[in-house]
């Protein structure tokens, strides 16, 4: 598969999640997380060893700010943006820069690879930040009919986006295990990655200390956020994804 087929396939994929009611819900999330990193992964495999060693010295890395569209961005670091994105960066090939005293992004990677991170991490984006202010209202509203007041309720919020992206993490690395399952293939991706961290390693860049920190403080946050993110479907069988994966093809 050509990178421009590539592309013209997260097109249709892109259009796909657009028509549904809305974009970034968490069931859409669900839908097409897998699918695009099988696709992705997939996309690498199955080149034969010429098409990959060409694709290799011909597609140069590049950098690009994601485009947080509708969602905006803030005048200071945030947290769980970045480890989001960073965890959904390294799953698709590329890795991310910070802006220091911003919310502001780059991906850094092949223009394939790239396209595929946006598209996720713009997704993904919405809906952690969606799924977590509703587990918030959510608990809340129990608190309050239970204590007459919201005080155990503090906290709740980070502590569940640590323990959901903590476990999401997780579950994609495996997720690659699973695709990546012979001697050739390790080696593509291993390449993959590598080409990224060299050109990292070469330019002008200056890279972030780390990722900003994360902490949990609320027992209960944290124990919803692991049970949310086991909870959701990376088989892109919701909303009809599984359906949509085949017409896609």
């Amino acid at each position: 598969m050509t990178t421009d087929k590539v592309l013209d396939k997260l097109k249709k994929i892109q259009a796909h999640a657009e028509s549904a009611a809305k974009i970034g819900n968490e069931a859409e999330a669900q839908a097409f997380a897998e699918m695009l990193q099988r696709m992705l992964t997939a996309h690498k495999l199955e080149m034969t060893d010429l098409e990959f060693e060409v694709m290799e010295k011909t597609e140069p890395v590049v950098r690009k700010g994601v485009d947080y569209q509708d969602v905006g961005h803030k005048k200071s670091r945030v947290a769980w943006r970045e480890n989001l994105a960073s965890m959904i960066a390294r799953a698709h090939f590329c890795r991310i820069l910070v802006t220091p005293g911003s919310s502001r992004i780059t991906l850094v990677g092949k223009a394939n690879d790239i396209a595929v991170a946006e598209f996720m991490i713009v997704t993904l984006t919405r809906a952690a930040d969606g799924i977590t202010k509703s587990e918030h209202q959510k608990y809340c509203w129990e608190v309050y009919k239970r204590d007459g007041n919201c005080s155990a309720a503090r906290g709740f919020k980070e502590s569940f986006m640590t323990a959901f992206l903590s476990r999401l993490q997780q579950r994609f690395a495996d997720l690659r295990r699973e695709i990546v399952n012979t001697s050739t293939a390790l080696v593509r991706v291993n390449t993959a990655d590598k080409a990224v961290d060299e050109y990292l390693k070469n330019s002008d860049v200056k890279k972030a200390s780390g990722l900003a920190r994360m902490e949990a403080h609320n027992g209960e946050g944290y124990r919803r956020g692991v049970a949310k993110a086991n909870s959701m479907d990376l088989t892109g069988k919701a909303v009809g994804g599984g359906q949509a994966a085949k017409q896609l093809r």
